[in-house]
């Protein structure tokens, strides 16, 4: 697992699952679970996807091995704002 700082200083955990074939671009899926999971719930899926794109599974704030957010900080748009901010991270 990997781990990004957030622009609000929480600190995420990620996987990547990337079996591609390196002399090709693939795509990036992102898998985000439901509340009360974590990225191990995509664990099984990890074998049919990762073989044609670079798997990215997000722990969100909270959950699995991320921060617990503070007050304030567990908002539907901030939940949106980590993605785009995990994936400007990936490049």
């Amino acid at each position: 697992m990997q781990n990004f700082t957030t622009s609000d200083g929480l600190r995420l955990r990620y996987v990547i699952d990337d079996y591609t074939d390196p002399w090709r671009a693939a795509d990036t899926l992102v898998m985000l679970h439901a509340a009360m999971g974590s990225s191990r719930r995509f664990y099984a899926w990890v074998p049919h996807l990762a073989r044609d794109f670079r798997v990215v599974r997000l722990d969100l704030r909270g959950h699995g091995e991320s921060d617990a957010p503070g007050e304030g900080q567990l908002t539907f748009e901030r939940l949106g704002l980590d993605v785009v901010e995990l994936l400007d991270h990936l490049g």
